[in-house]
């Protein structure tokens, strides 16, 4: 449409150029001013219902026009009972007749060329407010990929220091001269809960026998307390900060049962009561031959900043702004975080949520809706509370919801 109207301006200035330029002719000058070009114009950038009107209504201006410069002279001289010879010429007559039809036609023709550059207006309009609208999207979409770069700049420098602080972690061997690091480190610490929960659970089982205590707790529980020790340690400092953490309400173990416990744990890492062997759920042997480190040390110099760590990176992609970063895309990079977690590292961040020290972890749906222990060895997972049964409702909602399964 701007095209048109823009080629109706100009065939205009052409025209009006024209007849402003001296005749080539050396005989005679004649000014020519070529008016039907333009009413062409102006008649092809109508629609069709205006050109229906249009039709109309110059057909009937015509008709009447005609109609009364013809009859109603004739009226006023032949059959009019009044002598219009001394009033002026019957030319005069049509002409005043005439007159207002014509004045009407150009009136008809100036509204038309003021309402295709009304038209033409409101084209140019409607072309800025798309374009306007295009800006903005375009500015929306720039907005857009810009927040995706800063966010993938941040992510993946939390995933570069999530693998620093794997290969930080160290922990001196028995013999105090070789050091268990990064991943390895896992492998043991995960043998070390696992033994240290047997000892609570032999333990709890011998006061109960004797009715020192009046109440058994279940095997989720036991993994709590097992959590403690195993994350303190014992004996100096560390009992100070078991103590202290057992009187958190969430916990709070029976006394004696507690104070039983870490005496147990005390006496066999001091060497006064020799180590026991167990039997899982699946009848497998446990012991402490397979932890290449003292037992009880705690490890909580090398697991809070690592689990605070992990738990803000994965929090940090899953409350992004969904308009932003999709659900899927979510799923996605923490697909490649979860590919850097070995099966012990994913075991044993499933018992830390367990024992209520990440319950965040499950309370914020990172391990059911992003999947971040997908990994999680079942057969490994064989006392206390299993995987398969904390996420059973879970595991019938999600399809694969564990790759072991």
């Amino acid at each position: 449409m701007k095209k048109r109207v823009d080629k109706v301006r100009a065939i205009s200035l052409n025209l009006i150029m024209d007849n402003q330029k001296p005749n080539s002719s050396p005989k005679r000058e004649k000014k020519e001013f070529k008016i039907f070009p333009i009413i062409s114009e102006i008649w092809s950038q109508l629609d069709k219902t205006e050109k229906k009107y249009l039709k109309f209504g110059l057909w009937f201006i015509t008709i009447l026009g005609a109609i009364s410069t013809i009859a109603i002279p004739l009226l006023l001289t032949k059959l009019s009972w009044v002598d219009y010879t001394s009033t002026g010429q019957i030319g005069d007559t049509i002409g005043g007749i005439s007159a207002p039809f014509i004045g009407i036609l150009a009136a008809i023709l100036t509204f038309l060329a003021f309402y295709v550059q009304y038209k033409a207006n409101n084209l140019q309009r409607e072309q800025f407010n798309q374009e306007l609208k295009k800006q903005e999207v375009d500015d929306a979409e720039r907005e857009r990929s810009w927040k995706i770069e800063r966010f993938e700049n941040k992510f993946y420098e939390l995933l570069r220091l999530h693998k620093s602080n794997v290969n930080e972690i160290q922990i001196k061997n028995r013999d105090r001269t070789q050091i268990t690091s990064g991943r390895n480190s896992f492998v043991s610490m995960f043998y070390e809960f696992k033994y240290t929960f047997f000892c609570c659970q032999y333990r709890q089982n011998e006061l109960y026998a004797k009715d020192e205590i009046g109440v058994l707790y279940t095997p989720e529980q036991l993994i709590r307390l097992a959590y403690i020790f195993f994350y303190c340690g014992v004996e100096d400092k560390s009992d100070v900060v078991s103590v202290a953490m057992n009187q958190n309400p969430r916990l709070s173990f029976n006394t004696r049962l507690f104070g039983d416990v870490l005496w147990y744990l005390s006496s066999v890492k001091q060497g006064a009561l020799n180590s026991r062997t167990f039997y899982d759920d699946d009848q497998a042997i446990v012991t402490d031959n397979k932890i290449e480190y003292r037992l009880w040390e705690g490890h909580q110099s090398n697991l809070g900043h690592y689990y605070r760590h992990l738990f803000q990176t994965v929090k940090f992609v899953a409350k992004q702004d969904e308009q932003v970063i999709t659900k899927e895309q979510k799923k996605d990079y923490l697909r490649s975080l979860r590919a850097q977690l070995s099966d012990f590292e994913q075991i044993m961040l499933y018992y830390n949520a367990l024992a209520l020290f990440g319950d965040d972890w499950i309370s914020e749906g990172f391990f059911t809706e992003y999947r971040m222990i997908h990994n999680l060895p079942l057969p490994l997972a064989n006392f206390g509370m299993r995987p398969q049964n904390k996420f059973a409702e879970e595991m019938m909602r999600y399809p694969n919801f564990f790759e072991w399964e």
